[in-house]
């Protein structure tokens, strides 16, 4: 949980203006102010502005932010989010319409997070598993890692759409997970803050707590799940 404070402060940190990045712009090793990278415009998908970030590193509250144009974009693999920026990275869509911008992961994990990774902010999007795999997960932090989950962001078709594990921790402040095995869950020591998240139609359970993990689910609502 030692990303907590980290996460918290950083997502309120993007209030400087950001510039429009360019290929040429990241091609050094530090970020060293706001910066925002357009998909498709400057990359041609999400994944590939992730991979231009791997090798990049930035100074103390600066924000990175990846804007994704409306559309449909299918991916093969979860998402690789990079371990040097993620604390200060922010994938946003549409944040008024989130389901014009869809990202398909047919019946795989979408984000994962693993051994102190930190993603600062997903918002504005559609995750969508499909087929419900109850392997995969939309959002998920293992190993000490965190994320944060924006209000805009809907999250379906997996088998956890909001997973914590292992002394990990996910903060969602009113997204959605709908049509999931489990909508949002918590286990061996984790933690889920879940702000009044609605947790629609998921199969087994909306919220689902177990060894010592918490869900504090203040202002939440559920219909058509188990709580």
């Amino acid at each position: 949980m030692k990303n907590i404070a980290i996460l918290c402060a950083l997502c309120l940190a993007a209030l400087a203006p950001a510039r429009a990045v360019t290929v040429d712009f990241i091609s050094g090793g530090t970020i060293n102010s706001n910066i925002t990278i357009n998909v498709p415009s400057d990359y041609a998908n999400l994944q590939d502005a992730l991979t231009a970030l791997a090798d990049k590193h930035t100074v103390d509250g600066v924000i990175i932010t990846i804007q994704i144009a409306n559309g449909s974009y299918s991916f093969s693999l979860p998402l690789v989010i990079p371990r040097s920026v993620g604390a200060n990275l922010q994938i946003i869509g549409n944040v008024s319409s989130p389901s014009s911008v869809t990202l398909t992961f047919s019946g795989i994990t979408a984000i994962q997070l693993n051994y102190d990774q930190s993603l600062n902010l997903i918002n504005g999007v559609t995750l969508n598993g499909v087929t419900k795999d109850p392997n995969s997960c939309g959002v998920q932090t293992i190993h000490g890692s965190s994320a944060m989950v924006g209000s805009a962001t809907v999250i379906e078709g997996f088998g956890y759409g909001i997973a914590a594990s292992l002394n990990s921790s996910v903060f969602c402040i009113g997204c959605t997970a709908t049509n999931n095995i489990i909508g949002v869950g918590s286990n061996t020591g984790s933690g889920v803050w879940a702000s009044s998240v609605v947790a629609t139609n998921n199969s087994n359970n909306a919220f689902y707590a177990n060894y010592s993990g918490t869900i504090v689910a203040s202002g939440s609502t559920t219909t058509g799940s188990t709580v």
